[in-house]
């Protein structure tokens, strides 16, 4: 571990390292809610809508998507920045970053952080739903019950940075990713949690490792998959087969939609 100085111009918290981290989380983002706006526009797509019998047939209307863009934005632009300046300087000043980059390194510290992001998400994620908690802070997301792309960073500033934000930069912090792998991660986290909001299930198994299929039950049921990767979930009994969910999302899906135009 390096010594710290604390002798740190200002320029230096705003590093091009962190900058270029930052804008591969959120290029990532905005290229899959861009996507996914679009393709909930077009009709061909709408079969691979994950709640078809809400209304609209599970799509936000033109205000509600803007309303999430401009609370995701918000969040995106503005609130994160406190705390990625302290990480990134404590990545650089502090822990230090690898500077070997190989297949196991790369390997390695990728699934350290998404088994980090995962027992952090979850475990905050639980705190979230508690009496105290939900009504005051968690209900902001949860205000949309058939999400879209763009809904991933709706939420309480306090829950984007407690929940959210230091989940996802935690990791490469805490075991000094190389600044690549650093941002890369931030491209998947980022991305990944858009298309988790997305509302597309696709029929193929491989699809739906790309998909809302996981995520989504949490917004329409609540009370199940806590989770990122839905290991915890699993381990602890909070997945949505074993709350019975899933049964009820197959009952859903025989009552005939009653969609309407955006």
């Amino acid at each position: 571990m390096r010594v710290p100085s604390f002798d740190v111009p200002w320029a230096d918290f705003c590093d091009h390292e962190m900058l270029a981290s930052l804008s591969c989380g959120f290029a990532s983002f905005s290229s899959v809610a861009l996507s996914c706006f679009a393709l909930e526009r077009c009709r061909a797509f709408r079969r691979f809508r994950a709640q078809p019998y809400k209304p609209n047939e599970g799509r936000l209307t033109n205000a509600e998507w803007w309303e999430a863009l401009r609370v995701s934005a918000w969040n995106a632009l503005v609130v994160q920045w406190p705390v990625n300046v302290v990480a990134f300087w404590l990545y650089r000043n502090v822990i230090g970053h690898g500077t070997e980059l190989t297949i196991t390194s790369v390997v390695g510290q990728l699934a350290f952080c998404l088994l980090f992001v995962e027992v952090w998400f979850y475990t905050s994620h639980i705190a979230l739903h508690s009496k105290l908690l939900y009504r005051r802070v968690h209900k902001t997301h949860h205000r949309f019950t058939y999400p879209s792309a763009v809904c991933a960073l709706y939420a309480h500033w306090l829950e984007f940075v407690f929940c959210n934000q230091l989940g996802v930069v935690l990791g490469p912090v805490l075991i000094g990713c190389h600044p690549y792998v650093t941002r890369a991660w931030l491209a998947l986290a980022l991305g990944g949690t858009a298309l988790a909001h997305s509302g597309f299930v696709f029929a193929t198994a491989v699809g739906r490792l790309f998909d809302a299929s996981h995520h989504d039950l949490h917004h329409e049921f609540f009370h199940c998959n806590y989770g990122v990767l839905g290991l915890c979930d699993w381990l602890l009994r909070t997945d949505a087969s074993y709350r019975g969910y899933i049964d009820a999302k197959a009952e859903k899906r025989n009552v005939p939609s009653h969609g309407g135009g955006a």
